[in-house]
């Protein structure tokens, strides 16, 4: 599984520029910590690039996934980006810690871990936002996302990759009482915003 997951995640370093042209539409200032959860990372090192923030984190799960991106780091010489091992329930990371959270594939892999919103919102700083979800974002040009579709499409099956839609985010929203907190964008792929 971790091949797959480290195949997925080089795969789609050509779109990594433009979902953070992305989180910088839905977020005019980046300041503080920064952070990108679960297996599927990769926009935390344009952020960083970018300076986007103060700070950078890797919550970083299931097991194993951790050394993935020590050796990304390593390579790529960006020693600031921290790594913390966590879960989806983020267990060993502090309440209100967060200013700025990345989370894709948040909804899509129920057989690797589930997305729990409450956390989500514990571990946001107040004014502190999070993106959630999966897709190639509004910008990024057809011809990188033609040139890595079927691939992407293999390793998304092989990792149990499930389609959802909206309905399901919405109850999970009404589930969690954060429907007046969030916001859906359903272009260039699945989108919630969450807003504390």
């Amino acid at each position: 599984m971790l091949d797959w997951i480290k195949e997925i995640n080089e795969l789609w370093e050509p779109v990594f520029p433009f979902l953070a042209d992305f989180a910088g539409k839905l977020r005019s200032e980046f300041k503080g910590n920064i952070a990108e959860a679960g297996p599927f990372c990769g926009v935390i090192y344009e952020l960083y690039r970018r300076r986007m923030g103060d700070r950078f984190f890797l919550l970083t799960f299931p097991k194993g996934v951790e050394k993935i991106h020590k050796e990304k780091i390593a390579d790529q010489k960006m020693a600031l980006i921290n790594i913390v091992p966590t879960t989806s329930n983020f267990e060993n990371v502090k309440d209100g810690s967060i200013d700025f959270l990345f989370f894709r594939g948040a909804f899509f892999f129920p057989s690797i871990f589930k997305a729990n919103l409450p956390e989500v919102m514990r571990i946001l700083r107040k004014g502190g936002l999070a993106i959630l979800g999966g897709g190639f974002g509004k910008g990024t040009p057809k011809e990188i996302m033609e040139a890595i579709k079927e691939r992407s499409r293999t390793l998304n099956f092989l990792l149990g990759k499930e389609e959802i839609g909206i309905d399901q985010i919405e109850a999970l929203l009404k589930e969690s009482d954060l429907e007046g907190k969030s916001e859906l964008i359903d272009e260039g792929g699945l989108w919630l915003v969450l807003r504390k």
